[in-house]
């Protein structure tokens, strides 16, 4: 899924329309019905205002997943003591 259908998912799934959001993050509605058409990307400020609106991670907006896709704990990443 690219970033315009997950915004525009995110959006309806919250029950808004483009009018909010565009008012939310200070844009107009025409700039938010091109982000979810893919013709432009929101800029830094603005993927920031998104995820706070819409209360998800810019690593969900953007679809980025760690690296192999194998998220670590904390436990994991304590070394265990060598019995002599």
């Amino acid at each position: 899924m690219d970033f315009g259908q997950r915004l525009k998912n995110l959006r309806l799934e919250r029950g808004y329309t483009q009018q909010d959001l565009s008012s939310a993050v200070g844009v107009s509605t025409v700039a938010v019905r091109s982000w979810e058409h893919n013709t432009k990307k929101p800029n830094m400020d603005a993927l920031i205002a998104l995820g706070r609106f819409l209360n998800t991670s810019i690593d969900t907006l953007l679809d980025i997943q760690p690296k192999g896709s194998e998220q670590k704990t904390i436990v994991s990443l304590i070394p265990t003591a060598k019995k002599s």
